[in-house]
Order: structure tokens, then C-alpha cells, then sequence
């Protein structure tokens, strides 16, 4: 098996950073920035779709684990919105 492009790869785990930080922000009750993180995922996941089927799958870990991050950060703000009453 081939290993992803390391920039790719690179790019995947920087995003997995930010999300794991938007959601220790979050819980510390701190506005999060996060207008462009819909578009930065999606390019990412594009990248990635259009990779070498190795690519993918060698991947697929990271993408599981943004995913899982993305989920975790959803709970996090809603339960932001639930504390600061909206």
C-alpha cells in the first residue's frame, strides 16, 4: 500500500487540531470562530476523494477520526447555546 501524500495527510490532521480546539474553547465558554471550517473540511474531503484509491484507504482513519470531531464539536455547541441560554 502506498502512503497518502504527506500534504494531504498534513492537511487532515491540521484540521482534526482545530476542531479539537474549537471544542476546548467551547468548553471553556469562548466564542469560536469557525466560519470556514464547512469549507476547509470539504476541500479536504474533496483532496481525498480524488486521491488513489491507497490514498483513501489509508486515510480512512484520520477521516474517522475528523468525523468523530466534528460530532463532538456539534454536541459542544449545542450544549454552549443550552448554558448561555439562546
Amino acid at each position: 500500500m502506498t502512503q497518502p501524500a504527506p500534504d494531504l495527510e498534513q492537511a487532515l490532521q491540521n484540521q482534526i487540531d482545530k476542531i479539537g480546539e474549537a471544542i476546548l474553547q467551547t468548553r471553556q465558554n469562548r466564542i469560536v470562530d469557525i466560519g470556514d471550517m464547512d469549507e476547509a473540511v470539504a476541500m479536504i474531503c474533496q483532496k481525498i476523494i480524488h486521491s488513489s484509491g491507497d490514498t483513501i484507504k489509508a486515510l480512512e482513519p484520520k477521516m474517522i477520526a475528523m468525523i468523530a470531531k466534528l460530532d463532538e464539536l456539534a454536541v459542544e455547541l449545542k450544549d454552549y447555546q443550552n448554558r448561555v441560554g439562546s
